[in-house]
């Protein structure tokens, strides 16, 4: 096989029909307007690099790009063949008119499908027009409008800005022979009652690993995919607003050991999610679903087809019939689900922190479903991240009122519902990032232990990010460094996992703390000196005035909460400071007072750890440790 792909492309600009005069051999390669070009790649990737735009990972930089798709843009390479070849075209992203020496040699529209060009043997201009990017609908919009299988996420998403995406964005082969092997059994299948293999599921949702997903990014893709596997994770759910994923990330899912579930571009909008019924929409979905199913269906790793996100229809719909029925077709031995939710054994949200007292109450009240295939809760992003996306003058005020803020995940900042939890005292970023990162790992923690404990599967909302953003329901920035909230569900996926059961993690207004113990360990409430107040198996209680204004509830060690005596959490503000040790390895509390919420940068195998007076803990390459009352 020889790959087309690399450094030996040029691109320009056109509007209107402009294009037909830079496609053919006349234009000499060193005619002005010309930038350098890499496929595979996007259209706003080489722009960047070519000086052409800004930054588009920065601020609100991403506006100024809002221009590029619509217009026509031209890639030519220089190819030689020693005999007539066929060139493969794995996938243009959306719309593309091939020439060969200016002469007109095919047409396609549709980013997912491959397709094919003859050229004879010689040296020849291969040109490529990437048409305007097609009108879609952003997240508030109308699904029905929708008539192209493309991301509708780069459209305008809660965690992405508009940043329409056109491009070569694949490979381009020359002889290459189609892949033609049978489908393959798959490792584990979603059966009708939700569960895989007929265990609970234990997922993650998934995104785009980039809004200019044209741009091969294998490693992060490894990293990602590498974090949900070690969080023990059995499944990665590809959600309908972004793409069907490349090959390397199914081959990755395959080597891990993840099931798949695989949606196709479809998704709800803010106003109505009926998917659209015009005929030749779904003729075109169903002609992609001829070329998606048969490359998709080889791996073992792939175990349920879906056809898209929180769509307003079943099977009777003609989008979803037409899917179906290729599904059944190329790839009859995998499970199909119209749409995700459907009915009412899955269910989807909420996505934000339901408050002190309300997430608890949530999650501890049956959901009445097997799986509950999408439910979030939002916080900032990590230090480096967030300085990496805003400049120091534009850091502050951190909340909506800030235009920078509201660009950047303005749907995920909750910023006076922070406050409000922490007593309304935080005055500095490092603080209000802290304590928002907290209610994130805490409260999603929680929601997914509840749910594990009511024996409902679960795939909490999201795993990763298209695009950096100030303030979002991902558990792993855009950089692919975890947040607190990815240790958290970390934890609680762990096998015989103990949990705890209880009304609020601040117990202000009440005469005695009081949960429930889930799991074969003791319980123990803890205050800061290490004092144990009470310790009991499945049950466990005690009066507040025994208790400190923040202390533990610890299982075994296995597990543990902090709470307050206080309506809020903001006694953690105020807390005594103790001393760390960090050496060879080890993480030491040499202090007379519990370490809270210590969170370890560096490579380890666990996070946000509370250590009592005199514990001690392996942390692995950890450099750096950082809690509410102490660092090292």
């Amino acid at each position: 096989m020889t790959l087309l792909d690399g450094d030996g492309w040029q691109l320009r600009g056109c509007l209107g029909d402009e294009w037909r005069w830079h496609v053919g051999p006349d234009k000499p390669w060193d005619a002005p307007g010309w930038f350098p070009a890499r496929v595979p790649g996007s259209v706003m990737d080489d722009l960047v690099r070519a000086g052409e735009l800004p930054d588009l990972y920065f601020e609100r930089n991403s506006r100024l790009a809002e221009w590029v798709p619509e217009r026509a843009w031209v890639y030519r390479t220089r190819v030689s063949f020693d005999a007539p070849s066929v060139v493969r075209f794995e996938g243009v992203d959306h719309e593309a008119t091939v020439f060969v020496d200016g002469v007109e040699a095919a047409k396609h529209v549709g980013c997912f499908t491959p397709f094919d060009v003859d050229v004879a043997g010689g040296d020849h201009l291969l040109a490529v027009v990437v048409h305007p990017a097609p009108e879609s609908e952003p997240q508030v919009g109308h699904t029905s409008r929708v008539c192209v299988h493309k991301p509708r996420m780069n459209y305008g998403w809660d965690f992405c800005p508009r940043l329409v995406h056109q491009g070569i964005w694949r490979s381009v082969t020359v002889d290459e022979p189609p892949r033609a092997g049978p489908p393959a059994r798959p490792r584990a299948s979603l059966d009708s009652d939700y569960r895989l293999g007929g265990e609970l599921v234990k997922g993650w949702n998934w995104v785009p690993v980039d809004a200019l997903y044209g741009v091969p990014r294998p490693e992060k893709v490894e990293l990602l995919l590498g974090l949900a596997a070690r969080s023990g994770a059995n499944l990665i759910r590809v959600w309908g607003g972004g793409l069907l994923e490349s090959e390397h990330f199914y081959d990755a899912c395959d080597d891990l050991g993840l099931a798949v579930w695989q949606e196709f571009s479809q998704s709800s909008s803010g106003i109505e999610s009926v998917p659209s019924t015009d005929p030749e929409f779904v003729a075109a979905l169903a002609g992609d679903a001829r070329g998606i199913v048969p490359r998709l269906a080889r791996h073992s790793s792939l175990s349920v087809w879906c056809g898209g996100n929180e769509l307003d229809a079943d099977d009777s719909s003609p989008a979803l019939a037409a899917l179906r029925a290729v599904v059944e077709e190329l790839d009859p031995g995998r499970a199909w689900l119209a749409t995700s939710p459907l009915g009412e054994a899955d269910i989807h949200g909420p996505w934000e922190h339901q408050g002190l007292r309300g997430q608890y109450a949530h999650y501890d009240a049956a959901p009445g479903c097997n799986l509950h295939s999408e439910f979030g809760v939002e916080g900032m992003t990590n230090r480096a991240s967030h300085e990496a996306l805003i400049a120091p003058e534009h850091r502050r005020p951190p909340d909506r009122s800030n235009p920078v803020y509201e660009h950047l995940g303005a749907w995920w900042n909750n910023a006076s519902l922070v406050q409000e939890s922490f007593g309304g005292k935080m005055d500095d970023l490092e603080s209000m990032r802290r304590a928002s990162q907290w209610l994130q790992y805490d409260g999603l923690r929680y929601a997914v232990e509840a749910r594990l404990r009511q024996g409902v599967g679960v795939i909490p909302w999201q795993l990763n990010e298209s695009y950096p953003n100030a303030w979002c329901t991902a558990v792993v920035d855009w950089h692919g460094m975890p947040k607190p909230a990815y240790w958290g569900v970390a934890r609680a996926y762990r096998p015989q996992h103990p949990s705890a059961q209880f009304a609020t993690c601040a117990w202000g207004g009440e005469r005695e703390m009081r949960a429930r113990i889930h799991g074969d360990v003791s319980a123990r409430l803890v205050n800061l000196d290490g004092t144990v107040v009470a310790e009991a198996r499945g049950e466990i209680s005690a009066p507040l005035d025994e208790l400190d204004d923040v202390f533990v509830l610890d299982l075994d060690g296995r597990n543990r909460y902090v709470m307050t005596t206080w309506s809020t959490l903001e006694p953690l503000l105020d807390l005594e400071r103790t001393q760390l040790e960090l050496r060879d390895g080890e993480l030491h509390n040499v202090g007379a007072v519990a370490a809270l919420g210590v969170v370890l940068e560096g490579e380890v195998d666990d996070n946000v750890l509370d250590l009592l007076p005199g514990e001690r803990r392996t942390v692995g390459a950890a450099t750096a440790a950082a809690g509410w009352n102490a660092t090292a």
